[in-house]
Parts: C-alpha cells; structure tokens; sequence
C-alpha cells in the first residue's frame, strides 16, 4: 500500500477530499493510504505526494515556475 500526502494552505473538508481520492484512485492504479496535512507556506492550492512522485498543483509551486522563467 502506497502512502498518499495531500498538502494543503488549509484543512479540506471531507467532500473536498474525497473528491481528490476519486481523482487519484482513477488515475493511479494501486492500494492507497490518503493523509492529509496543512501547510500554509504553499499559500494556495494542493501539493500531492505519491511515493517518490510529487504533483505541485500550490500557488507557491506556481509563483516559482514564473519566477524561473523570468530569470
């Protein structure tokens, strides 16, 4: 069973994260354990973590993609 982190800015309600869980079982084949955790420092959005696999779907993830191509 692999160990899914959902990162957050704040805590999901549990729609919201169920909605998440639906998505990632369709798309990722596999036993899961879902955890999620609040960390306010990615500002908005969500950081899921999948094994060794990160998917940066936070603002702060985006403002550092801009911030690289500006460069």
């Amino acid at each position: 069973m692999q160990k899914v982190i959902i990162e957050s800015a704040i805590k999901l309600d549990s729609k919201q994260l169920e909605a998440i869980e639906a998505i990632l079982k369709k798309r990722v084949s596999g036993k899961f354990s879902f955890e999620n955790t609040v960390n306010p420092e990615i500002l908005g959005g969500i950081r899921v973590t999948i094994g060794s696999k990160r998917i940066d779907l936070s603002l702060k993830g985006k403002l550092e993609q801009v911030k690289k191509q500006l460069a």
